[in-house]
């Protein structure tokens, strides 16, 4: 992992330097879990025995059709547009178990299709399908492919829950180019009993009810991934300058459109200066069964959806929830392959609920979120991450992957350290580098890792942030300190600080209640200073503005070894 990472920091400040306008390197981990699950991060391309060299071929379009009017099967069909590349006359698709194809057919005679039985060859997750063109002697330009799929719900982000259904972009409900999820313009039609209303990405083009079915289309004018949420909805809007904020809420909801809208609003109005323009012109928040297993809250293209007894909040709004969903939108609800993957996804997402509480409500607010989370929010935080090492559970945050607590680990641990260096290399920089890299595109092509945003952070600081790669990222951990007073004179006392465990290179302020405070370089040894005012049953302070992630006793106790 440190090989992996420095190798992507190095190319990232050399590129940035060699070129300004390069772009360096994205879309959500659109699922927070609990606040988006683990599968937030692109699957690779599905390898299977035999098809390993069948390169996914690129959608050009994407034309969907959802329909929910049966209630015992939500189904899926349309037409993909691909792009053969190198030649090659065959590429899979693939959609996500529990779903089946029902049908896949090239609608010209120059391509056929086969289903294949997942099973078979080995795709445990996946039902396969291989596209393969009969044209002699040239491939064609595109290939246009029909699909039919079924879903009988029940999956992690495909699902038909006390009363509301969804099909989320990462459940890979649709076929695409080898099981990732890849998107591409074209248009998303929604069937639903009349009762209901539909939510997807893109803009609201047409809207009929023809007696028990209403029909709503949308339009999708980039390459986006998609994602449908639909129910008896009650549903408001208002319009905020050039922006839609709605709300979609259920029968029973304990909050309002106007503060729902008036929360959003605040939201992405301290979140632009800092990250830039949140990319969607209209913004759902939608409300889901309580009843919903496996997350709490995720991002789609331009909403949000929250279990019912999540969204209230003091402000009436849950801030923390939110802020970290719409953060998932401001990096374009990416996934990023392989390790490392959460810390790019979730843990920017849970930067932008620091961010925003920091604005909104000061920066103590926001350190009582770093330490201790929020009313209504997992505890991801300084205390929930020193509880994970505590058991044993702890990794190195550049090696995250789909492991029972990572993502936990990124939105608590790795969220402090995303803050120090916010401390470290100040605002400017911090959120600047953060601007261009989303400016440049390389978010929204997927292509920013560990290495590029250290890169990109160093170089916009200009500092070396190497030692914190080694110390914070390279491997598990966070700075345990023990200290008692070995000698005391009148007022005066001389009090020693022990490391427990590996060694961080800390410039930590000590401060004595009523006292002294200074300064301390701590490494890996002892150390030790003179403090005026440090009496018997005097309180002692270490790193009084939390300016690193240390235990405290406020956490519980140490984790083990500390």
């Amino acid at each position: 992992m440190r090989r992996a990472v420095r190798r992507g920091m190095a190319l990232a400040v050399a590129a940035v330097r060699a070129v300004p306008a390069l772009a360096l390197g994205l879309l959500c981990g659109p699922v927070c879990g609990l606040v988006s699950p683990a599968v937030a991060q692109d699957r690779p391309p599905v390898n299977v025995d035999g098809l390993t060299e069948l390169a996914p071929w690129p959608l050009a379009k994407v034309d969907l059709v959802a329909d929910f009017l049966d209630p015992d099967v939500m189904r899926a069909s349309g037409h993909l547009v691909m792009t053969p590349v190198g030649g090659t006359r065959r590429a899979l698709v693939a959609i996500e178990k529990p779903a089946r194809f029902v049908a896949l057919t090239g609608d010209d005679a120059a391509v056929g299709t086969a289903v294949v039985d997942g099973a078979d060859v080995g795709a445990e997750d996946f039902w396969l399908g291989v596209i393969e063109v009969f044209a002699e002697p040239d491939v064609p330009e595109r290939v246009r492919v029909a699909f039919e799929v079924a879903h009988p719900g029940g999956a992690f982000l495909a699902f038909r829950e006390g009363g509301v259904a969804m099909l989320h972009n990462t459940a890979a409900w649709y076929p695409t180019p080898g099981g990732g999820m890849r998107g591409a313009p074209g248009t998303t039609e929604v069937r639903v009993p009349a009762g209901w209303r539909a939510l997807s990405g893109g803009q609201l083009v047409g809207s009929e009810t023809d007696g028990r079915v209403r029909v709503e289309t949308y339009r999708v004018d980039e390459a986006s991934g998609r994602s449908v949420v639909a129910g008896p909805f009650q549903v408001e809007a208002t319009r905020v300058g050039d922006r839609t904020i709605s709300s979609w809420l259920l029968p029973g909801t304990r909050v309002t459109h106007a503060a729902l809208a008036a929360g959003v609003d605040s939201i992405l109005a301290v979140t632009t200066p800092l990250f830039g323009r949140y990319p969607y012109d209209h913004v759902g928040v939608v409300e889901v069964p309580d009843r919903v297993r496996g997350w709490l809250g995720v991002s789609g293209e331009g909403f949000v959806a929250v279990q019912q007894w999540l969204l209230p909040g003091e402000l009436g709004f849950n801030l923390a929830m939110l802020a970290h969903e719409f953060g998932h939108g401001y990096w374009r609800n990416g996934f990023w392959r392989g390790e490392n993957g959460l810390m790019i996804s979730e843990a920017l997402s849970q930067y932008t609920a620091v961010a925003a509480i920091e604005s909104m409500l000061g920066r103590k607010a926001a350190v009582e979120f770093l330490e201790f989370s929020a009313v209504n929010y997992p505890d991801q935080s300084a205390r929930g991450y020193f509880g994970i090492a505590r058991f044993g559970q702890d990794r190195a945050l550049g090696s995250l992957g789909g492991g029972p607590r990572d993502h936990d680990l990124a939105d608590s641990k790795g969220i402090w350290v995303y803050d120090m260096i916010r401390r470290r290399i100040g605002d400017d920089a911090f959120f600047g580098a953060l601007r261009r890299l989303r400016d440049e595109g390389a978010f929204a092509r997927g292509e920013v890792g560990l290495g590029e945003l250290f890169g990109a952070w160093q170089d916009a600081g200009a500092v070396d942030l190497e030692p914190m790669l080694v110390e914070w990222v390279d491997r598990p951990g966070a700075p345990v300190i023990t200290f008692d007073v070995v000698e005391r004179q009148s007022d005066r006392g001389r009090l020693c600080l022990r490391p427990v465990g590996p060694a961080y290179t800390l410039d930590l302020e000590v401060r004595v209640a009523g006292g002294d405070s200074r300064r301390l370089a701590l490494s890996n040894e002892e150390v030790c200073a003179w403090f005026d005012g440090l009496r018997e049953a005097v309180q002692v302070e270490l790193d009084p503005d939390r300016e690193y992630l240390l235990w405290r006793p406020s956490y519980g106790p140490p984790p083990i070894g500390g």
